[in-house]
């Protein structure tokens, strides 16, 4: 007996430690596990790894987060990942249900407004990013001012969006977002207007939906919002009487898009450009455009903007100004993702420009310190393989 009871307890203990929250950083698929999600405050997320040691990381390097007994944000995120966006939105939208913390909500909310401006539908994005607002009155969150066209969506999504915005309006204190959700108000009032004056449908009430949606079809787990609309399209081509409630169900699925980078990004000047600009082969470009954000980088993960400076500089030729940039890259956010790699191409520089090899092995020692810290085996490895051409020649 006093066995079996040691093993009830064995078994609720290693529940414990395996129900426990995950955090996937951008770069790699493989979660940290066994964590402790504790904050989200001015752009930075604060959590325990699976040792117990409080650490952040810059919101701009977290791809995914997993929160314990809340399965279908995980069912979401791998959705996404495969491409099917609709599922992956109604597991969303089931999850910000099931979420029990404020913490938990302001992710699935930031991700709900995220997913809604990558599918063309900009009032159901505006709609959540003001409830981020209020879950977190700080400017970081002005990076989701959507960036789709505004659209027309059923009389439900643009009402509940409506009032989400002017409650914010009444209650965030941030100089950047009031100003942000003045811009949103002014864009979807005209939207609301007019489909309010013809709405005959049942009575809305604030939080009885999500997205335009009743909770009781989002609970039956039988949802499957309607299919994202092709951004080309422009939302005064829609027809101007769209029945109240129809959530734009008469769209035709959008085709998959190609995984391939492309210089056109979301944003003319956002990470990702820069990025697609590198792997295209114009460096020229993504230097001149890295040189006029440097004078106003605005809200952008620094730590990301310096390493992408330092791949420029170092592709058009100038390898010491580019160790200068990955340098203060790995000083000054020496947590970022991009910490480790900026060492590694700073290594790199001293081994072939310089010809400073002991400079070099320093250098990559402690990339593979702070990739193995991050969890990052891919970065870990990569140091490890150059440091053997480093001290192989000694």
């Amino acid at each position: 007996m006093r066995l079996l009871g040691r093993a009830v307890i064995a078994i609720f203990l290693f529940a414990a430690v395996a129900a426990a929250d995950t955090v996937t950083l951008r770069g790699t698929s493989i979660p940290l596990t066994g964590c402790e999600v504790q904050d989200m405050r001015h752009g930075r997320l604060y959590f325990k790894d699976g040792r117990g040691r409080r650490q952040w990381r810059e919101l701009d390097d977290v791809a995914a987060l997993g929160f314990n007994d809340l399965p279908a944000l995980d069912e979401a995120e791998a959705l996404l990942v495969a491409g099917d966006s609709d599922a992956g939105l109604g597991k969303l939208f089931e999850a910000l249900l099931e979420s029990e913390t404020d913490l938990a909500r302001l992710w699935v909310r930031q991700r709900l407004a995220v997913v809604h401006d990558s599918r063309g539908e900009y009032v159901q994005a505006a709609g959540h990013a003001a409830a981020v607002f209020m879950l977190r009155d700080e400017s970081y969150w002005r990076r989701l001012e959507p960036v789709s066209k505004v659209d027309r969506p059923g009389f439900p999504a643009v009402w509940e969006a409506m009032v989400r915005l002017q409650r914010a309006r009444r209650t965030v204190k941030s100089h950047d977002l009031t100003a942000l959700v003045d811009r949103l108000i002014e864009k979807i009032r005209p939207i609301h207007d007019e489909l309010a004056a013809s709405y005959d449908g049942p009575p809305l009430s604030e939080g009885a939906t999500i997205s335009g949606f009743p909770l009781e079809q989002i609970r039956s787990g039988r949802l499957r919002p309607p299919a994202a609309k092709a951004p080309a399209e422009p939302a005064e081509a829609e027809p101007a009487g769209a029945a109240p409630g129809d959530e734009g169900r008469e769209a035709e699925p959008e085709p998959p898009a190609p995984q391939t980078a492309l210089p056109e990004a979301p944003a003319g000047d956002s990470a990702e450009a820069i990025d697609a600009l590198l792997e295209a082969g114009r460096s020229a470009e993504a230097l001149d455009l890295c040189r006029r954000l440097a004078e106003r980088p605005g809200h952008r993960s620094l730590g990301r903007f310096l390493y992408q400076y330092g791949r420029c500089l170092r592709a058009e030729g100038r390898g010491p100004d580019a160790a200068v940039m990955f340098m203060r890259c790995a000083l000054l956010y020496g947590s970022s993702l991009q910490a480790a790699p900026s060492l590694i191409e700073t290594a790199l520089i001293y081994r072939d420009v310089y010809q400073n090899r002991a400079t070099a092995r320093r250098l990559l020692e402690r990339a593979r310190e702070i990739a193995a810290a991050q969890g990052d085996s891919e970065t870990v490895q990569r140091a490890r393989d150059i440091l053997s051409t480093v001290d192989g020649d000694h």
